[in-house]
């Protein structure tokens, strides 16, 4: 495929380009048959977490706190992982003037007029601030999503009593920290619902729902090799996605372009795609503008406007479904530029 020059005229799809799938093909060195096998066969599956995001998700009727990791299997192939039963809470301290029995009913009153349903629990621990011999008691408050948890916290501040495990903005790392999930490296699934035959995630070619509890670190690497290499292991299959982007002005020579110019436009992208630690590119890409001549090393897309340019841009991304994407000064030139020029031609939406 390399040395190809393939031409793409605008359209929803591309031809003759290569995949995710096809990169995981090229390198499979018997691994895809190893999951696949172990997936028939219900077996625990390694998996390595690199992106997170929070949900909530309703389950019989009830919008519940869902953690979703992203990352590669032992094949390279990329799957989500959703995380379910991960209990949502935070602290409220007692003060010393207060009975406990007491507190927690003025605290029910502030909480059911704020939210409908929470759990109240009592805990020991030592306050984060200032020097304590001994242990607090907190009410540790559940509730079923981090919004909920908003609103039932800033009910609670509201009335000057003091709360811990009160992050406001993230939740994961709170569960990463008391449930022991690693966000990187190795961990395995097991008792998991794995759906594959469709794509309920056009990135993902697996989407497994695992309960907490069935999820969890791989402490020793040497544990899994009755099941899979463990030269395997030791490698990382996260697919990393390079890119820069070659830019023209037509105001004159020495005008360096800038996107606030309609005269200034994206004229070439170029991608690599690695495995992680591995300097040998896997892929390489050229998408351009012109008509140019072929590079045996490089796969080049001729697009002829730069509007079907950033549309191949995205379509590739899409294809890939990187796990890291890295670029140079890309967040203050590469990505202002490619969206405000894709704005400006009304392609957002559909990027």
């Amino acid at each position: 495929m390399e040395g190809q020059v393939i031409h793409f005229f605008g359209k929803n799809y591309l031809n003759g380009v290569p995949t995710r799938d096809d990169i995981v093909a090229e390198n499979d060195e018997g691994l895809t048959a190893i999951l696949e096998d172990a997936l028939s066969k219900r077996q625990d599956i390694p998996f390595m977490a690199v992106d997170v995001e929070e949900s909530t998700e309703f389950i019989n009727g009830n919008a519940c706190y869902i953690l979703r990791l992203y990352g590669p299997l032992i094949n390279g192939q990329k799957a989500v992982v959703s995380i379910m039963g991960i209990q949502v809470f935070f602290d409220i301290l007692i003060p010393d003037e207060e009975s406990t029995d007491a507190f927690e009913e003025k605290i029910s009153g502030i909480l059911s007029s704020a939210i409908k349903s929470y759990k109240i629990e009592y805990v020991k621990a030592y306050p984060f601030c200032g020097y304590h011999p001994e242990k607090k008691t907190y009410l540790c408050i559940f509730v079923s999503n981090t919004k909920q948890r908003k609103i039932a916290m800033k009910a609670i501040q509201k009335e000057k009593y003091v709360t811990a495990s009160d992050d406001q903005f993230t939740y994961y790392r709170k569960v990463a920290r008391e449930c022991g999930i690693l966000l990187s490296g190795w961990s395995m699934i097991s008792k998991y619902v794995c759906e594959s035959e469709v794509r309920k995630n056009p990135l993902c070619a697996y989407d497994f729902r695992v309960s907490i509890e069935n999820f969890h670190p791989v402490e020793k690497l040497t544990s899994l090799k009755e099941c899979f290499p463990i030269s395997v292991l030791m490698r990382d299959h996260t697919l990393i996605f390079t890119w820069d982007i070659k830019t023209y002005s037509s105001r004159g020579l020495g005008e360096f372009p800038e996107v606030i110019n309609e005269e200034d436009s994206v004229i070439m992208i170029c991608i690599t795609l690695h495995w992680k630690d591995d300097p040998r590119p896997l892929k390489q890409i050229c998408l351009i503008d012109v008509e140019t001549a072929s590079d045996p090393r490089w796969i080049t897309i001729v697009c002829g406007s730069q509007t079907n340019l950033l549309k191949a841009f995205a379509l590739y991304w899409q294809a890939f479904s990187p796990d890291i994407q890295l670029g140079f000064n890309d967040s203050q030139y590469d990505w202002p530029f490619i969206m405000e020029k894709a704005n400006r031609l009304h392609l957002i939406e559909w990027m």
